[in-house]
């Protein structure tokens, strides 16, 4: 695909990354949340994953946000302090087009 650029993320990115996070969950099952999140909630999500070093990846198509991706821990036990859950989604036009590669 051309014209993708993969970027940090910044806090001017959330509201489009949260349009395709509200999108994945009204249409898919990527997801076990089950109410539409506020911008609000995405951005404290956000600021607490970059203050503990986590990074959030935006896919940029000529501008625009088509994909973002981010991951934190899967669980809080202990035997789980080696393992992660990534979270990787991208807009409806976009997917099937080698972005999530």
């Amino acid at each position: 695909m051309k014209n993708i650029t993969i970027r940090a993320a910044t806090e001017t990115d959330l509201e489009a990354i949260l349009e395709i996070y509200n999108e994945v969950l009204v249409n898919s099952t990527a997801t076990f949340e089950e109410e539409l999140r506020p911008l609000s909630e995405f951005t404290v999500r956000y600021r607490d994953k970059k203050s503990a070093g986590i990074p959030w990846l935006v896919a940029d198509h000529d501008g625009h946000v088509v994909g973002y991706g981010t991951y934190g821990n899967f669980r809080s036990a202990s035997g789980y302090k080696c393992t992660v859950e990534h979270s990787l989604h991208v807009t409806p036009k976009m997917r099937g087009q080698g972005i999530g590669t």
